[in-house]
């Protein structure tokens, strides 16, 4: 019987241990051990004091008395709060709160201090205060460790311990060990919690603090009790006593003296431990705190009963239900009841015995309703009544089965009325998911409708344009052939055969096209991956469109890693994304234009390429339907639609592991950007072979022609030549851009030195000037523009009002190409302008003709123009056999940017500066063919050409046969 009394009499102890580490983890220490204070002084200051004085008093009055003086403590708190909420300071008001959520758990109040401890984090956060924040998570910790809520707790001790330590508060640390050692305890993780006791006495003996040591003892002895080590326990309680009683702490000297007591209790050492209670009692006579006692009247119970003084045993466990009820300390409770029922069991009052075991059930049932009181009570009731109701035991036998039947009827009628409720309920909710159903259907069933008409709308899209790009090339082969059969044919045979071969092998491409992208959509294509050099066969490619760019003036740029772009690819997938994106490109930029390709360095497995364009731009609402088969991204009629060269590029590059995106903004331009897989493990589910790939783009023939064809008829919509008017008279000005408006684009410069500007910025064809005006007069602006290798081409139109032969003689001196005298006709203007051009024409065969490497000198005047183009033959001919040399290096040479290359060449000479470099190199692989120099493949390198099928196709254009023929 004693080992059953003694295991009841630890089991006791859960509560108070509970309690007193929950109180005192807050580290509020008492003031009174801190620092020599006078409350009574203090409190009689605190009337000629301003608001932030008292509220401090009263801080430190709390602190003062918290643990000594329950009534004192609490009332020094809440006037505290009640001057920092006045204030509206966040941070005392949290600081406040916290004392007084510490202050009532010391003393054994605790019903509302989960609201406490969380409108103080609210406050503690506002005030951005970590030192408060602190203790706001540490109230927290404490309110759900009170609920047992155990991974609550540990959540914001470990928001304790960070806190603390980023701020190096000691005493902070101290407290989430402690929180974290009872935390593990009751998780049954001994040794973790026997860890961080241990880590606070070091800690505690190490800074000072003696409040914090006697706690970490507590908690050792804890730990040791649920160990079964007692001696070990007790001792460790008793030095936590020692700690408390040199601070002058009696509640927490009382609450290290009941883990004492418990121990010793086990230990048999039964008038030692009746002292300890008794000792205990003392200390908390002014202290105060209920479940304190209530743990000491309970051990004392368990001790007289263990020697067998039962009255007082009886005594000692009233008391403690007495305390406990009065702190609401329900799992003390428990164990009283326990030890009642034992106390009745040994003194054969086995009716008594079975009335509290069955309060022991039904306080373990629901230790935290408000119920077990009441039913408690109830019973307290009726084991004190017990003698007054065997007299009347007829009688109230009678009254239980009339409330009893009563309580029946009522049960079944309301089970009845519940069961009726519950039915209706299920009916109207059955209604309800019936209602919901048809709708559901009825939804799904017009989703469905709306799908299938939005399937047939897209269908009849598809073939209205898949229609029209079919019946565009068949037009140009069905309408000569007609004229042919019938005889009514006219015009150049031959030209006509290139121009219906062209346009069926655009259909054979489309064809082509629509087959690719089914077998891409129904997932039966297989790429066919081989190692090469990819940025060698993006170059190529590049450089296959140049011609086509040069002839909108439309500057083509590549970007290319320094690094070698050795990985693994489908050589005609990355043709037909290359390809499709800079023919879209060149099809939606303006002349003058310019498009920037960019290699990305190669990430891991994956490779980025960028085309940028300064193009029309796409709308934001065009952008989702982008990469739909022949999508418009523009609403002019003017320009052509995408086909389905972007649904392409996006299948081919999802298809290589990859995508496509695109930034674009209306009127500035697109970015389109690529990513590809380039790793050899990519293709374990393709095919693969060990074959390199070449450096050559040969695919794509078709769709070159193709965007050629767009170009030059974009190219037939602005054939304007630019013509520059520089006037200082604004009505002049705008009397000749009226003339002229509609056949040319007219730039306008109101003195000499603005039109000089204009001039060396646009390169005009043609420049009509004034002679006398501001700043700058006409005759020294066409003597700088005669001067200039850049403007040294451009006819110069006079205007002048004299009429003197020595004004035209000094403007002739000057370089002027033709004059106009004031008042002049409209009609003399437009054919003056009209006859320079022509004779510009003219004058393009005579120095083109130069541009011949094995063509004599044909030009032996030493004019400005004629030794441009002698300049720009020789660079040509210095670097004819190298594939890097471009228009870029070529402007750079000759001292003239891209734009302004571009404009003086395609004056002099009616070509671009690309079609020059091509044409000389081409003219050097015809001799060398003709010499029988090498193989096709060794003249094409050799004449600059980094792709021998791309030297092929520009050869044949040339001269109408292939170099193979030569041979």
């Amino acid at each position: 019987m004693p080992n059953f009394i003694h295991h009841i009499a630890y089991k006791a102890m859960k509560l108070s241990r509970l309690t007193f580490y929950l109180v005192l983890t807050m580290g509020v220490l008492p003031l009174q051990a801190q620092k020599k204070l006078n409350p009574d002084s203090l409190l009689q200051l605190i009337p000629n004091m301003v608001d932030t004085q008292k509220m401090l008093a009263y801080y430190d009055i709390c602190r003062y008395y918290v643990g000594a003086n329950k009534n004192k403590s609490i009332e020094a708190a809440q006037a505290a709060l009640t001057i920092a909420e006045r204030k509206n300071d966040d941070k005392w008001i949290a600081r406040c709160l916290n004392v007084l959520f510490s202050t009532l758990n010391i003393h054994g109040e605790s019903k509302n201090n989960q609201v406490l401890a969380e409108k103080a984090l609210q406050h503690a956060i506002k005030s951005k205060s970590k030192t408060t924040i602190l203790e706001a998570y540490e109230s927290l910790a404490n309110t759900y460790g009170m609920k047992s809520m155990w991974d609550k707790a540990i959540e914001y001790s470990d928001q304790c311990l960070l806190f603390a330590t980023e701020i190096k508060d000691t005493v902070g640390l101290l407290n989430a060990y402690n929180m974290l050692a009872l935390c593990n305890l009751e998780l049954n993780r001994a040794k973790l919690a026997i860890q961080y006791h241990q880590n606070s006495v070091v800690l505690s003996q190490k800074i000072g603090r003696v409040y914090e040591l006697g706690r970490a003892y507590a908690g050792l002895a804890e730990v040791n009790m649920k160990q079964g080590n007692w001696q070990e326990a007790m001792l460790n309680a008793k030095k936590g006593a020692e700690s408390f009683k040199k601070m002058n702490y009696p509640i927490g000297q009382a609450q290290s003296l009941v883990f004492a007591g418990a121990a010793l209790l086990q230990l048999h050492q039964l008038d030692e431990c009746r002292l300890i209670c008794k000792e205990i009692l003392s200390l908390l006579d002014e202290a105060g705190n209920d479940a304190v006692r209530g743990d000491a009247h309970n051990i004392l119970g368990y001790v007289e009963m263990e020697e067998g003084r039962y009255g007082l045993a009886t005594e000692h466990f009233k008391k403690a239900e007495k305390e406990a009820r009065k702190s609401t300390n329900y799992k003390l409770l428990k164990d009283i009841y326990r030890g009642m029922e034992i106390l009745s069991a040994l003194q054969n009052n086995f009716e008594a015995a079975r009335d509290f075991h069955h309060q022991f059930q039904v306080v373990s049932d629901s230790s935290l309703s408000q119920q077990i009181v009441s039913n408690i009570t109830n019973y307290q009731v009726k084991y004190e009544t017990a003698e007054k109701e065997k007299l009347l035991a007829e009688e109230q036998e009678k009254k239980s089965k009339w409330i009893l039947g009563s309580i029946i009827a009522l049960l079944l009628l309301t089970g009845l009325f519940f069961y009726q409720r519950k039915q209706q309920q299920m009916q109207k909710n059955q209604a309800r998911l019936e209602a919901e159903k048809s709708r559901l259907e009825a939804e799904l069933e017009h989703r469905e409708a709306n799908r299938l008409r939005e399937v047939d709308k897209i269908k009849s899209t598809f073939f209205a344009n898949i229609s029209h790009e079919i019946r565009t090339p068949l037009s140009l082969i069905i309408g000569p052939l007609e004229q042919m059969i019938n005889g009514s044919f006219k015009g150049d045979q031959q030209k006509y055969y290139r121009i219906m071969h062209k346009n069926g092998k655009r259909l054979l491409e489309l064809v082509n096209q629509l087959l690719l992208l089914s077998k891409l959509e129904s997932g039966r294509m297989k790429l066919t991956g081989s190692f090469g050099n990819i940025h060698n066969l993006i170059k190529a490619i590049v450089n296959s469109f140049e011609n086509l760019a040069d002839r909108r003036n439309i500057q083509i740029d590549i970007d290319c890693p320094d690094e070698e772009g050795k990985c693994c690819f489908d050589r005609d997938a990355v043709e037909k994304i290359m390809a499709n994106l800079l023919s879209n490109a060149i099809k939606f930029s303006n002349d003058g234009g310019s498009i920037f390709v960019t290699i990305r360095p190669m990430t891991g497995q994956t490779i980025q390429i960028e085309v940028m364009d300064t193009g029309i731009g796409i709308s934001e609402e065009q952008i989702p339907s982008l990469f739909e088969r022949f999508s418009k991204t523009t609403h002019s009629e003017l320009q052509p639609g995408s086909g389905l060269g972007l649904a392409l590029v996006k299948e081919l590059s999802e298809l290589h592991g990859g995508g496509v995106t695109v930034k674009s903004k209306e009127g500035e331009g697109s970015v389109f950007t690529v990513t590809m897989r380039v790793d050899r493990s990519f293709f374990d589910n393709h095919q693969f072979t060990n074959q390199t790939v070449e450096n050559e783009a040969s695919t794509f023939e078709t769709l070159v022609s193709d965007t050629a064809s767009i170009s030059e008829g974009s190219k037939k919509l602005n054939p304007q030549k630019i013509i520059l008017v520089v006037e200082d008279n604004a009505d002049v000005r705008t009397y000749i851009k009226d003339q002229l408006q509609g056949n040319y684009l007219i730039l306008e410069a109101t003195n000499g030195r603005e039109g000089l500007e204009v001039a060396m910025m646009q390169v005009p064809d043609i420049i009509i000037t004034d002679i006398m005006m501001p700043e700058l007069d006409g005759l020294s602006l066409c003597k700088l523009i005669k001067k200039h290798p850049l403007l040294s081409h451009i006819p110069v139109i006079m205007l002048t009002s004299k009429t003197e032969e020595a004004d035209k003689i000094s403007g002739l001196e000057a370089g002027a190409d033709d004059f106009l005298t004031k008042p002049f006709l409209a009609t003399e203007l437009v054919l003056k302008i009209k006859n320079w051009l022509t004779t510009r024409i003219r004058l393009q065969e005579k120095y083109l003709s130069p541009l011949n490497p094995f063509s004599p000198d044909a030009l032996q005047e030493e004019n400005m123009d004629a030794k441009f183009i002698q300049n720009v033959r020789d660079t040509i001919q210095l670097n004819l056999d190298d594939e890097g040399f471009s228009v870029v290096e070529l402007s750079q040479k000759v001292g003239f940017s891209r734009s302004q290359l571009h404009r003086k060449l395609s004056a002099l000479t009616g070509k671009g500066p690309n079609e020059i470099i091509r044409s000389m190199r081409l003219e050097n692989a015809k001799q060398l063919l003709e010499q029988k120099a090498g193989n096709v493949s060794e003249i094409a390198y050799r004449c600059g050409f980094n792709s021998p099928a791309y030297f092929i196709k520009c050869y044949k254009d040339q001269y109408g046969t292939t170099p193979g023929d030569v041979l």
